[in-house]
């Protein structure tokens, strides 16, 4: 037999009842460079879940940086009868400026089963000193179109026109 209790008033959605649920940075950076990758690296342990129920684990996009996680690598197993798993992602932010840079860390709400009450788990922010990048390239000269829709390399900078052959396709 099975009692099955409904889902309490006020608590978290997605329901998400857990006997524990524990954040922590495997990885956390603390300079970068505007323009380059600093990886980040989290891990999530649950004790009453298997991998299919629990949100994924993210960094949120901000003005000043943005995030790409690698796929979630996952470790399930059963203690005590319960479900638990690990969970390890990484993240590249990549900022976009120079300067001071925070990012919130990750937040989970879940409900704790074993107290009857709702628990939030949060890393801190993510907090980057970031130097300026290197200088762009310079772009290469525009291009236009010539007779019979035939790319034409814009002219050099000596001045020099060009000849009538350069437009001819290669």
């Amino acid at each position: 037999r099975l009692q099955v209790q409904s889902i309490p008033a006020g608590a978290p959605q997605p329901w998400l009842p857990l006997r524990d649920l524990r954040l922590r940075y495997l990885q956390l950076p603390t300079t970068a460079t505007a323009g380059e990758a600093a990886t980040i690296e989290v891990e999530l342990q649950a004790d009453g879940a298997s991998a299919s129920q629990l949100p994924a684990i993210t960094m949120a996009d901000t003005d000043a940086v943005q995030a790409f996680a690698d796929p979630v690598q996952t470790d399930e197993h059963f203690v005590e009868a319960r479900p638990r798993t690990v969970q390890r992602r990484r993240i590249a932010l990549v900022p976009n400026r120079a300067g001071t840079v925070e990012i919130p860390g990750p937040r989970i709400e879940w409900w704790d089963a074993a107290q009857g009450v709702a628990r939030t788990a949060m890393l801190p922010p993510v907090r980057l000193e970031v130097a300026p990048g290197a200088t762009p390239a310079t772009a290469p000269p525009a291009s236009s179109v010539g007779e019979a829709g035939v790319p034409v390399a814009a002219p050099q900078a000596s001045g020099a026109s060009l000849p009538s052959w350069r437009c001819w396709p290669a």
